[in-house]
């Protein structure tokens, strides 16, 4: 699985609205980032959106698909339960 910067794992969308309050509260690596849980994100007070785009953007990158993640994002389906 290739190495990503957390800012490369937020892309352009809705997680990077959040970049600096994650980066603040310690969020500041993608292995870390990804075993965020939903009590996590509403300490955070992600809004589901964001939530959402969390998960595409684990699940792309579990599978070294995070070219595909700006794309996916913005069509605004969540991802399929496996």
């Amino acid at each position: 699985m290739s190495s990503f910067s957390i800012e490369d794992f937020a892309g352009n969308g809705v997680l990077k609205e959040l970049l600096q309050k994650l980066l603040e509260d310690g969020w500041d690596d993608v292995p870390t980032l990804k075993i965020m849980s939903a009590e996590d994100m509403d300490a955070i007070n992600m809004t589901q959106r964001q939530k959402d785009a969390l998960e595409i953007r684990s699940y792309l990158h579990d599978r070294a698909l995070m070219q595909y993640g700006d794309k996916l994002e913005a069509l605004g389906n969540v991802c399929p339960s496996f």
